[in-house]
């Protein structure tokens, strides 16, 4: 009888420690999903900078070629009169 609840004791101290390595993977598991879902919208923000740079670079070049047009427009007056 002295093995049988030695054998039931271990099957317990067995039992718990799988409920802690279980618990401690669906830790793991649900930190690993943050991660990941972090990780995306990180990547979503980037995409929606680098486009949001691409449209200034591209109005600052109209700008710069406006700027440009127009000291042209003002040299071509003052060489016209």
């Amino acid at each position: 009888m002295d093995n049988h609840n030695t054998i039931s004791q271990r099957n317990a101290e067995i039992a718990k420690c799988l409920d802690e390595a279980l618990a401690a993977r669906n830790k793991l598991y649900e930190a690993n999903s943050e991660h990941t879902r972090e990780l995306y919208k990180m990547k979503q923000q980037i995409k929606s900078l680098e486009e949001e740079k691409t449209k200034l670079q591209e109005q600052l070049q109209i700008a710069q070629a406006c700027e440009y047009l127009n000291i042209l427009f003002i040299s071509i007056l003052l060489i016209i009169r």
